[in-house]
């Protein structure tokens, strides 16, 4: 079996990050690179109960770099999660279409039991 290359995306709170790993039998799991790139979404859902358009619009922006280093890495499977500040947002489900329609990216959102796990 050749090895596989797998990337891991977190959308929390204060930051967005990826870890990009390589799986081969021989050799297991690997981590081979890290990116991650601040923006305040807690700040978004705690103060006002909404993620802002900007938010959205800077989250997309770095979804798309994800993505751009995702290709770089010939990655073919990918897992995205948010967790409670897009969980909480009153607006989460327009949010996370948003994402999807900008990046292609399907985000799922973490339970909070999920989350502290």
């Amino acid at each position: 079996m050749a090895s596989k290359v797998f990337a891991a995306i977190d959308v929390g709170s204060n930051e967005l990050s990826m870890k990009v790993y390589e799986i081969t039998p021989k050799k297991g799991v690997r981590e081979i690179d890290y990116v991650n790139s601040t923006v305040e979404l807690g700040s978004d859902t705690y103060n006002s109960g909404r993620i802002t358009e900007d938010s959205i619009m800077k989250v997309c922006e770095i979804l798309n770099k994800f993505r751009r280093k995702m290709r770089e890495y010939d990655v073919r499977e990918y897992k995205a999660y948010a967790s409670s500040a897009v969980r909480e947002a009153e607006n989460s489900v327009m949010v996370l279409e948003r994402i999807k329609q900008h990046t292609g990216i399907d985000v799922s959102v973490l339970s909070n039991s999920e989350q502290r796990s």
